[in-house]
């Protein structure tokens, strides 16, 4: 079928387009003239920048989000988002930064470690060196575990994670107010100690769900907590509540 006059205008008008648009595309005046870096905070914007350079990008139009994103959250874990603005007069790329959230303070001597819900270690610098957070200390906090095991990860293993995710989410909720102090020293006798000093014997990860459903219903039914000295868990068929004499 051949075109009409109409149709053979309006094509070669689209290639002149699209010619055009890749002709200033690789012209050098249309290559970024600033990336901009915001949001970040515990993650330094040096190893974004050097992340986002490994790309070799330059060009503005062309700017490939998809691969940059995915770069930069596989190589910093501690990087959970990232979105992207453009300024197209002064050919400005923004990249905004979304960190994982603090949850919990682990307590390793002589270090400490700011994981997230996910059991993702925080305060890591590209070297996998630890750095202090003072404005973090004011987290739950895990005990048990040692420096050495915590030494050149970045994520908690799963069984550690699984716990922090479930476990340790569930007894923050209820205890919002005091705060949680987690003891993971042996992952078959888990404990808490609330800030009211109420220790709550868990035992092993088994029927965690269970131990937890049973432990809500008993602070529910109990009218004076400050009389609590520890409830035990740890056969949640047989539940025991220690009261102070």
């Amino acid at each position: 079928m051949q075109l009409n006059k109409r149709g053979k205008i309006l094509i070669t008008f689209l290639v002149f387009v699209v010619f055009l648009f890749v002709l200033m595309s690789y012209m050098p005046n249309y290559h970024i003239s600033e990336t901009k870096i915001t949001g970040n905070d515990l993650v330094e914007e040096s190893w974004i920048r050097e992340v986002v350079t490994s790309c070799n990008v330059n060009n503005f139009f062309l700017y490939p989000k998809k691969k940059i994103k995915r770069k930069i959250i596989s190589e910093i874990p501690q990087i959970n988002h990232v979105g992207f603005s453009k300024n197209w007069f002064k050919r400005v790329v923004t990249i905004k930064i979304a960190e994982r959230k603090p949850f919990a303070n682990i307590v390793a001597y002589p270090k400490h470690y700011i994981v997230d819900i996910e059991g993702v270690i925080l305060n890591l610098d590209k070297q996998l060196e630890v750095f202090t957070v003072e404005k973090l200390m004011d987290l739950p906090i895990i005990s048990g575990l040692s420096n050495e095991s915590l030494v050149g990860i970045r994520k908690l293993s799963d069984n550690y994670s699984k716990i922090i995710k479930t476990t340790l989410k569930y007894l923050v909720d209820i205890f919002k107010e005091g705060g949680v102090k987690f003891n993971l020293t042996d992952i078959d006798d888990i404990s808490v100690l609330t800030q009211d000093l109420i220790e709550i014997k868990l035992g092993s990860a088994n029927d965690m769900k269970k131990k937890l459903d049973i432990l809500n219903s008993l602070l529910t039914n109990i009218i004076n907590t400050e009389k609590l000295e520890y409830i035990d868990l740890r056969y949640p068929d047989y539940p025991v509540v220690k009261l102070i004499n």
